[in-house]
């Protein structure tokens, strides 16, 4: 399970607000606030987000960040989340052994 120090520094790295990463997981800010203060657990898809990104090199999550920002406002939410999730159960994947 991953950390609530985890989830912030994964949304910090992509340069995302607490509303920007919500908007893109389909959650609301205030679930975002929520699992960085560990009050809730991550869901499914938070999980594989954080898990994915969190090992990952800071200046490749903030290109990762600006790509989902560029998505988000010409193509909505759903395609960056789309990208992400993907992104990230990719990277999972590449560092499984």
């Amino acid at each position: 399970m991953v950390t609530q120090s985890e989830v912030k520094a994964v949304r910090g790295a992509l340069g995302l607000t607490q509303a920007d990463f919500a908007g893109i997981l389909g959650l609301d800010a205030m679930t975002v606030s929520r699992l960085e203060r560990g009050l809730t657990s991550p869901n499914s898809e938070v999980e594989a987000v954080v898990a994915g990104l969190h090992p990952l090199e800071p200046p490749m999550v903030a290109r990762l960040g600006a790509e989902l920002a560029r998505l988000a406002a010409t193509r909505g939410t759903l395609a960056a989340k789309a990208r992400l999730l993907a992104f990230a159960v990719e990277h999972r994947e590449e560092e499984t052994p």
